[in-house]
């Protein structure tokens, strides 16, 4: 089975990402480590979905994803660095 990321499918992989986002973001009644899991996945499901947006030129939609994702862990650096792809696109079009 192939991922639709890792084939550069990325409208594909975006609605999958999009879809674990809406569905985590209601499974807020989880605790302890539960919680834990879910916020790890749903930082996860932002990042991914924030590259696949940049693939796709939707530079406003990655942003998005990238504060998304940054709201759960200010300090990612994988969101920081998407963020900053993010604003080099806007800078250069």
């Amino acid at each position: 089975m192939c991922i639709p990321l890792q084939a550069g499918k990325y409208r594909l992989a975006a609605r999958y990402y999009q879809r674990i986002v809406d569905y985590l973001k209601s499974e807020e009644s989880l605790k302890d480590d539960e919680a834990d899991k879910r916020k790890t996945l749903l930082l996860a499901a932002h990042l991914n979905l924030a590259m696949c947006r940049l693939k796709l030129s939707e530079d406003l939609d990655a942003l998005q994803s990238c504060d998304e994702a940054l709201a759960l862990d200010p300090k990612n650096e994988k969101g920081l660095f998407r963020r900053g792809m993010v604003c080099i696109d806007q800078c250069a079009s």
